[in-house]
């Protein structure tokens, strides 16, 4: 039996429009345009898995199913995937490329520092009706 592969989902800037960032864990946009066609045509081949910083996943589950996305689990854990798609993501090349591109790009933004008490326990939930 073949296993479908898994592709990890961002859920704020992937799924979720987050057009005015983080707004005290409010969920305030609808999906981002193509991103539910994108999904089900994804869904037909992978196994799909949406990962988040969120706390709440419940609320992410909340979003999902009110917007008829296919059935997926949500996670603030990392699972195992064939990729991962994320709007803030930088690919790994290199240790040298990495530390040019991370030098540069925060010479032109302040830094920030998220910790574990910013987004909480780690926990997993499937969403689907």
């Amino acid at each position: 039996m073949n296993q479908k592969k898994t592709i990890c989902l961002d859920f704020d800037g992937v799924l979720h429009a987050y057009s005015r960032g983080w707004q005290d864990g409010s969920i305030y946009d609808g999906p981002i345009n193509g991103a539910l066609d994108a999904v089900r045509r994804l869904s037909e081949s992978f196994t799909l898995v949406v990962q988040t910083s969120r706390k709440n996943l419940e609320d992410v589950v909340t979003w999902l199913d009110k917007h008829s996305f296919p059935m997926m689990a949500v996670t603030n854990n990392k699972p195992p995937a064939l990729v991962y798609i994320d709007d803030r993501g930088l690919r790994f090349t290199n240790w040298d490329d990495t530390l040019a591109f991370v030098e540069k790009f925060f010479t032109t933004i302040e830094k920030q520092v998220i910790t574990q008490a910013d987004v909480g326990p780690l926990d997993t939930v499937v969403s689907g009706k």
